[in-house]
């Protein structure tokens, strides 16, 4: 796991692999947060994370 702040500020755990320029969000239909990496026209799914704000639905 890794250790990230978003560009808003906060603090958040995801994989291993989290680096800059990595995208969160929930999916629809989805009840956690999740890491996606941009790629030439669409995003590969590195997996699940965890935001305190987010998590309590901020």
């Amino acid at each position: 796991r890794r250790l990230f702040r978003t560009r808003e500020g906060s603090l958040g755990l995801g994989p291993a692999c989290t680096d800059i320029g990595d995208r969160v969000c929930v999916l629809k239909g989805g009840e956690v947060p999740y890491v996606l990496r941009p790629t030439e026209g669409s995003f590969y799914f590195l997996g699940e994370c965890y935001i305190d704000d987010i998590m309590r639905g901020e």
